[in-house]
């Protein structure tokens, strides 16, 4: 082994362990950005739709619920430029959350 190639191993052995570690900070970082963009989207879509949701109850009233579903959705694929199935999945979110949220107030008041 020459002493051109020596040195550079042991370049690289120094390096390494230094840049590995930091190109892996540097990805998981944009990952994590991304991801808190996306959540902060989807925050931003989920409000969209609570709103959409209670329009439809305050239009349709009592019963209604695949023509409800139907117009919230339709509504809100205009707003939301996702697919379909990714609205379906956002829309059955915030149902469930409001449920919930129902369901518990209506506990607090029993008690």
């Amino acid at each position: 082994m020459t002493s051109t190639q020596q040195f550079i191993i042991a370049i690289l052995s120094v390096l390494i362990p230094i840049i590995i570690p930091a190109f892996m900070a540097l990805i998981f970082t944009a990952q994590k950005q991304r991801l808190e963009a996306l959540k902060k989207q989807s925050e931003n879509y989920k409000e969209t739709i609570a709103d959409a949701i209670k329009t439809a109850q305050a239009l349709f009233k009592e019963g209604h619920g695949q023509e409800k579903y139907k117009w919230v959705l339709d509504k809100v694929s205009k707003k939301i430029h996702l697919p379909e199935d990714e609205i379906q999945q956002l829309i059955e979110s915030v149902l469930a959350e409001t449920k919930k949220s129902f369901q518990e107030n209506w506990n607090k008041l029993g008690k």
